[in-house]
């Protein structure tokens, strides 16, 4: 049985939200290796996509999860899951063994066969490719370095022993490390599309989206896959436009500036004409509804009760108005009153312009509020 909370890297009470932008991260990751050159690797990473999407399809449905939680609970509970594997390689060649699990994405078997491998053949740079794929499918990451870095130390020249290196560093988020390894998986190939998604991957997880276009729009136009190039533009893309409000908070932010709608909405209309993926169309949708709020008016900086007593109290005034100018005659009431009336109305007109606001108008004033606040803190508390 698979433990798909453990694929996608989640904890058990993580709420679907969590589950959800974990899934997506780890699509991300899998899915630009599965144009790899390389047999196995591409077989590993199509296996991963099948158990991320039938996490994605059971664990964001809560009477599924709330099912499969249980039978997982039973399942580990009996034992199971600690169980050695049972087998012998034929003619002892562990190393074909260790390849064959690893297609199958069933890394307990490969990371045993490889330990077999090792002490029968030696640990020569394969073996050590291997340990360390099996263990980085097994989220024991620290030993999948050790791993990793003995695989391209014994054959430095190798791109695949590279890359698997800085798919560890990245999973680590040792940032510099993963982007320098990548950079040499590039020189190496003379410039593969692998690496370049590696790259763009650690420019955009690290904010440098300025970087990371760039490079995407390149595999974008000349590389082998557009559609996954596009996926993978578009999603940069969409990240680069969630970075652009100036008020960050964590994982959420707020908009409080008309042009920063205006520069979102740029970026939607040309992810539009790139992808049409559920994912990316998905991010479309709530971005453009969030934006669409962001310019709805509403009542701010005042109380419904006092606005309909300002209305009153200038209706009484137009009405005295109105009585004064009744007491020179006909004509000169209903010019008063006209008087009235228009004063009435610009008072209430002014009232609006004051007190309905934009939502985005109205962050920013809460969001001024709050720096100014805490700039107070600061200065007169140290905190």
């Amino acid at each position: 049985m698979d433990d798909l909370y453990a694929i996608v890297g989640v904890n058990r009470n993580d709420p679907p939200d969590a589950i959800d932008k974990k899934i997506k991260q780890e699509l991300r990751t899998w899915q630009k290796r599965t144009n790899s050159p390389d047999l196995t690797k591409r077989q590993e990473a199509e296996k991963r996509v099948e158990l991320l999407t039938q996490a994605r399809e059971i664990l964001m449905d809560p009477a599924k999860r709330a099912a499969y939680t249980q039978r997982l609970d039973a399942w580990l509970a009996s034992g199971a899951a600690q169980q050695q594997p049972q087998m012998t390689a034929a003619g002892g060649n562990w190393l074909e063994q260790a390849r064959t699990y690893l297609g199958r994405g069933d890394y307990n078997s490969v990371v045993y066969a490889a330990r077999e491998a090792r002490n029968t053949l030696g640990a020569s740079a394969e073996v050590w490719s291997l340990l360390a794929r099996g263990n980085a499918g097994l989220g024991n990451l620290r030993d999948a370095l050790y791993e990793a870095q003995q695989a391209a130390t014994l054959d430095p020249g190798n791109p695949e022993h590279r890359f698997d290196l800085a798919s560890i560093y990245e999973d680590l988020e040792q940032w510099d490390q993963a982007l320098a390894t990548y950079q040499q998986v590039s020189q190496l190939t003379g410039g593969s599309e692998e690496a370049d998604l590696g790259m763009a991957s650690v420019y955009s997880a690290t904010g440098r989206f300025d970087q990371a276009i760039p490079v995407l729009e390149r595999v974008h136009q000349h590389g082998s896959d557009k559609q996954m190039a596009a996926y993978y533009l578009s999603d940069v893309l969409l990240a680069h436009a969630e970075a652009i409000p100036a008020a960050q908070n964590g994982d959420s932010y707020s908009i409080t500036s008309y042009d920063e709608i205006l520069r979102i909405n740029e970026i939607i209309a040309r992810v539009k004409t790139l992808s049409d993926h559920p994912d990316i169309v998905q991010q479309v949708v709530k971005l453009e509804t969030y934006l669409a709020q962001m310019e709805v008016k509403t009542l701010f900086g005042t109380t419904g009760w006092r606005m309909t007593k300002m209305v009153i109290i200038w209706s009484v005034i137009a009405l005295v108005i109105f009585g004064i100018g009744s007491s020179g005659g006909a004509a000169m009431g209903m010019l008063f009153l006209l008087i009235g009336v228009g004063v009435l109305i610009g008072r209430i007109a002014l009232a609006m312009r004051k007190y309905y606001l934009p939502q985005w108008q109205i962050n920013a004033y809460i969001h001024h509020r709050e720096m100014a606040q805490n700039q107070y803190n600061y200065t007169n508390y140290g905190r």
